[in-house]
């Protein structure tokens, strides 16, 4: 917060040396401290690179942590490789992981990783119905197989219900900015660290189009319980 005052309080100072209160000026002091309020210590790196198989020598999707012991994740990344997947840290630091639970109508699937004891706090939950087009959002994954990489965008719609004809009824968010390939299954979280949903795979005929979809949180909290 001192920052904040520091760079208002210089803004002011703009203000007062040009004896001016153009509609310009104005806008860029509220933009300053809009800005000067974000805090960067709530951007906290979640994700884990999942691997489909333990000779794989770089990860292949994105998991979230939920517990010290289990990751959750996109059940289209994992299917088929049950008795395979693998909990990518390094090419050097591989544990394999257990599926214990998956619902196909959600995209969605629960690993355990037996070996693991990770860090984990809890995190709060944002409704779709509290996010608006425009927001911030940001995600750690694992794009082209680059573990633990930021990744910013933005909200563009809040209701592509039917977009997708396997998931008919899901009302996925659509998002600008972090969708490429290998961050399915990572945990999109709002720029104040409250998590809204996970990304489930980018829209459009090209890989990497940025265009995303996001499984809302009040799918996965309704999965988790």
């Amino acid at each position: 917060m001192k920052l904040q005052k520091n760079k208002t309080d210089i803004w002011i100072l703009v203000l007062k040396v040009f004896n001016t209160r153009t509609p310009f000026l104005l806008l860029l002091l509220n933009f300053n401290c809009q800005i000067s309020n974000f805090d960067s210590a709530k951007i906290i790196d979640r994700s884990v690179g999942i691997s489909q198989s333990y000779n794989d020598s770089l990860p292949f999707a994105s998991g979230l942590i939920v517990s010290n012991k289990e990751i959750l994740t996109v059940f289209h990344a994992v299917t088929g490789h049950e008795k395979d997947l693998v909990y990518f840290e390094n090419s050097n630091s591989k544990y394999r992981l257990n599926l214990i639970k998956s619902e196909f109508l959600f995209d969605l699937a629960l690993l355990r990783c037996e070996e693991c004891n990770f860090e984990f706090n809890s995190f709060t939950y944002k409704d779709r119905s509290e996010l608006k087009v425009g927001e911030k959002i940001y995600l750690f994954g694992t794009p082209y197989r680059l573990n633990h990489s930021y990744k910013e965008g933005y909200i563009s719609h809040l209701d592509r219900t039917g977009i997708d004809p396997t998931y008919p009824k899901i009302p996925f968010i659509q998002t600008y900015g972090m969708s490429d390939p290998g961050n399915s299954g990572a945990g999109v979280f709002s720029m104040e660290g409250k998590f809204i949903g996970i990304q489930r795979a980018n829209f459009g005929y090209q890989a990497g189009s940025e265009i995303g979809l996001v499984i809302p949180s009040a799918f996965v909290d309704r999965f988790l319980k």
